[in-house]
């Protein structure tokens, strides 16, 4: 069991990555192993598993919903941009450009 103080910020989101992108190939060959397959059960990836339910029918599999791991990775990842941030830099740029060209005196501008 890990602990949510001691993962990183980075290992929970390549978590959240290999979740949102990784292969399902291990859940769905679980749907399709018999009781003669039990021993193999433990050599599945079964990251991407959410639930599993028996039914009349067979074995009912659910997984990980991925299109809410990319909203997660995506909140988590956008830069947050604020507006006195830009204009911050406009004006970082428009001091590093007057320091290049050097005081000049208005009245010598043709």
């Amino acid at each position: 069991m890990i602990l949510a103080g001691t993962v990183s910020r980075e290992e929970i989101l390549k978590r959240l990555r290999d979740l949102a992108f990784g292969k399902c190939n291990d859940a769905v060959k679980l749907a399709f192993y018999g009781k003669d397959d039990l021993n193999k059960i433990g050599k599945l990836d079964l990251r991407c598993l959410a639930g599993v339910h028996t039914t009349s029918g067979g074995i009912e599999i659910k997984l990980v919903d991925r299109a809410k791991l990319i909203e997660l990775l995506l909140a988590a990842t956008e830069e947050k941009h604020d507006p006195r941030d830009a204009a911050g830099g406009l004006i970082a740029a428009i001091d590093t450009a007057a320091d290049r060209l050097g005081t000049v005196n208005p009245h010598e501008l043709p």
